[in-house]
């Protein structure tokens, strides 16, 4: 018989937003965090990317729009 009790909601806590500092280490401890989160979180990677992006900044979001070929080239 099911049971009306509520199943409880965990959230794996988020990564650190990547603060725009440019040295190896700070973009290194960004990674590695993101990589702790698409395991626990069970993300997929065909959506890590965009994960990523949000997580990264304007700056990296603009930089990596940049780098996306233009449709038609």
């Amino acid at each position: 018989m099911a049971s009306n009790t509520p199943t409880p909601n965990f959230h794996y806590p988020h990564p650190k937003s990547y603060t725009n500092v440019h040295n190896g280490f700070a973009i290194m401890e960004f990674l590695d965090g993101m990589e702790l989160f698409f395991e626990g979180a069970h993300i997929p990677p065909v959506d890590q990317i965009h994960t990523t992006l949000a997580f990264a900044g304007a700056k990296v979001t603009v930089w990596w729009r940049l780098q996306a070929p233009l449709p038609g080239n």
